[in-house]
């Protein structure tokens, strides 16, 4: 589900910052290039050296800056003790939470 969301999204002139799996997460500010991306992830199995983006620590993943974020984990994966306990602390009237998807 989440690379269909990026891929939609890039296609529509939408940023994508970040994303994960289940082999790791990598970053971009100016934007990930989501079709690249998808045919490393092909090619290597991996999100792991892709020239794009860097790598980031997958458990900064969910409180990452950014405008909209859209978790499109497996199921049971994000639970209210796995994601609460990050992303709680990150929301206020002021806060920012670009898009970022973790792609399984």
């Amino acid at each position: 589900m989440g690379s269909w969301a990026a891929k939609l999204i890039h296609e529509r002139g939408g940023k994508v910052i970040a994303v994960s799996d289940i082999t790791g997460a990598v970053k971009n500010p100016n934007g990930i290039d989501i079709p690249e991306l998808l045919r490393h992830k092909e090619t290597t199995g991996s999100l792991k050296d892709f020239q794009g983006a860097e790598s980031m620590d997958a458990n900064e993943l969910l409180i990452h800056k950014c405008d909209v974020l859209i978790p499109c984990a497996l199921g049971g994966v994000l639970n209210r003790f796995s994601i609460l306990p990050k992303v709680a602390p990150c929301f206020s009237a002021s806060s920012t939470c670009s898009v970022f998807f973790l792609l399984h």
